[in-house]
């Protein structure tokens, strides 16, 4: 892990890259219980399954701010954006929200 570590250190030293900042965060967080992935998709907007999986589900929020989540069967929710801390938990409760409205009534 520290040689891979190591190796995007030294190609972030790279002049053309210099004065680039990547800052992504992540939240995980558990729904409280398993889903359904097919009625999740239906009653979700902006929903694109991933290829070739039948226990994931990825959401997308278009609108300020921007993030992406992965919902997996087990009821464990990854919401990935470029926020950080207060922003970031909003996020991540906009989502448990969503699916609680759309599919827990």
């Amino acid at each position: 892990a520290q040689a891979a570590g190591a190796h995007a250190a030294a190609a972030l030293r790279r002049p053309e890259l210099r004065g680039v900042a990547v800052r992504n965060s992540m939240a995980v967080f558990h729904l409280g219980q398993a889903v359904n992935i097919k009625d999740l998709a239906a009653v979700l907007p902006n929903v694109t399954s991933i290829q070739g999986s039948e226990r994931t589900l990825r959401v997308s929020k278009m609108g300020p701010p921007k993030w992406t989540a992965q919902i997996h069967k087990s009821g464990v929710a990854c919401v990935y954006a470029r926020l950080e801390g207060e922003e970031l938990r909003r996020a991540a409760k906009t989502l448990a929200r969503l699916v609680q409205q759309r599919c827990c009534p």
